[in-house]
């Protein structure tokens, strides 16, 4: 058991400190306020367990003489153990999104302790908030709480609902998602490292646990998890006549495609088709995930084919029946949301129950990873969705939210967290191909050296794939052997 002292105990340090110690290792956590703890008389019963007393606290005038009182009151109590005095910056006592932390300092860390990084080890901690006067250096708890709650992403939102763009047209939608070349992480060259992880992994060295008693203490071990987005069933036919048309057309103008879907009509096959290649790889992990695009809409983004067309209907029902309920999930489609606007994805949840038969899906990854929070997450919690598997960049490889852990989401604009999952992937077959122009080779290596970085710490190495890229069809040639590369420990 870890004893935690502070001044004020609040909902952001509560919810920060479960997710260090209890969410994933199995540490139970005592939070006393510092007034509550000098007056006590004697320690909880549970006391024999009692690893560390931290002491989590403001920086006033008064940090020195509050250390004296509670290391003394520490040692009258019969406590022999390490007493942390560590300095917060204010971040966990507000109850509003400040503009104080739009931007929080960061540097690296020199520190006893290595971590694996890709193929290498290092002694170098990236931290956020720093504090000269602490004996850490920074504030552990903000820097969590501010990565984990992604604050950050309400500014991006406040920001675009002020620009004009939030009314332009669907040719500007896509720039308006929250970019990883946006992100704190890109710009300070920390977003390939799990920095929540990492600083897990030194708040349990300070105090006490070394690598191997960390190791015993965890909840779950390494695990490779493929997800696939079925944004498109099949590549030819399925669709309304005129758009059968004008792909016909565009197919003319491009001989590949031409002869691939004349052996299509003529072998009756697909090569998009998910139980070719998608649903056998998927069945081969007990734990991926398949997540579909049930929406009506027809644009720029939204190019699946029609739902109500029987071999659609039965690929669909295919999929959920195979892999199980619990592990398929809507693909909810773009839509901009306002605090009280409506919006499609209840027809798109109906059409999922229709396809099931009964039960409602549990879990949901957002079509082109277009989501703004609050207001999205608030949705999908209205919605019964308990999991969401979006956290992830489309143009950048690594941890948007700084862990390989599954974490509650906070929601800032209520200052509460919530019974939200929140879910992350660090690769995406389309980043790699589309916006880092990797090929195959390059893909398979760093993917490996990201493995190596997420077992050290025993989190969950995610990937995002689709059915297209395993088709072994233009313009994913050569790719298939790619994903399951990646899929191998």
């Amino acid at each position: 058991m870890v004893l935690v002292v502070t001044h004020q105990i609040s909902v952001r340090l509560r919810y920060v400190l479960h997710e260090i110690f209890e969410a994933n290792h199995n540490i139970d956590i005592c939070i006393v306020s510092t007034e509550d703890f000098l007056l006590w008389e004697q320690l909880p019963q549970t006391s024999a367990s009692l690893r560390s007393i931290v002491h989590y606290h403001t920086n006033d005038q008064s940090t020195i003489k509050q250390e004296e009182l509670v290391t003394i009151r520490a040692k009258k109590l019969g406590f022999t153990g390490e007493i942390h005095h560590l300095l917060g910056s204010g971040i966990l006592e507000e109850q509003q999104i400040n503009e104080q932390w739009r931007e929080p300092g960061y540097y690296e860390l020199p520190v006893p302790m290595k971590f694996r990084f890709e193929h290498n080890w290092v002694k170098q901690l990236p931290v956020l908030f720093p504090m000269p006067n602490s004996t850490l250096l920074f504030d552990p708890f903000s820097m969590i709480f501010w990565i984990l709650s992604r604050y950050e992403e309400y500014f991006w939102s406040i920001d675009i609902n002020k620009k004009s763009a939030m009314t332009s047209g669907v040719t500007n939608l896509l720039e308006l998602r929250f970019s990883g070349k946006n992100s704190h992480a890109f710009r300070y060259n920390y977003l390939n490292k799990p920095i929540v992880d990492w600083v897990r992994q030194y708040l349990f060295c300070i105090i006490g646990i070394d690598s191997n008693e960390e190791h015993s203490l965890r909840k779950k071990t390494f695990q490779i998890i493929p997800t696939a987005d079925i944004d498109m069933v099949f590549k030819f036919g399925k669709r309304p006549w005129i758009r059968n048309i004008g792909s016909w057309i565009l197919s003319a103008k491009n001989p590949g495609v031409f002869v691939e879907r004349m052996v299509s009509i003529f072998t009756r096959t697909d090569p998009y088709n998910p139980v070719n290649e998608t649903l056998s790889l998927l069945k081969s992990s007990k734990n991926a995930r398949c997540f579909l695009l049930l929406s009506n809409k027809h644009d720029a983004f939204h190019k699946q084919n029609r739902l109500e067309h029987g071999e659609v209907i039965s690929v669909l029902k295919t999929i959920i029946q195979s892999l199980g309920n619990s592990n398929v999930g809507l693909h909810p489609s773009i839509e901009l949301l306002n605090s009280e606007k409506p919006n499609s994805w209840l027809k798109e949840k109906a059409n999922y129950i229709d396809l099931e038969g009964k039960q409602q899906p549990s879990i949901s990854r957002f079509h082109y990873l277009f989501f703004h929070l609050p207001n999205h997450y608030q949705t999908l919690l209205s919605m019964g969705i308990t999991e969401d598997w979006s956290m992830g960049y489309h143009d950048c490889l690594g941890f948007r939210a700084g862990t390989s852990f599954a974490f509650r989401w906070f929601n800032l604009e209520a200052n509460t967290s919530t019974h939200l999952q929140v879910v992350s992937f660090q690769a995406m077959d389309v980043t790699c191909k589309n916006y880092l122009k990797y090929n195959s080779e390059l893909s398979i290596n760093y993917i490996d050296s990201l493995k190596q970085t997420i077992q050290s710490v025993g989190g969950d190495f995610i990937f995002v794939f689709h059915n297209e890229s395993v088709s072994e069809s233009r313009p994913w040639l050569g790719w298939k052997n790619t994903i399951l590369e990646w899929l191998k420990h």
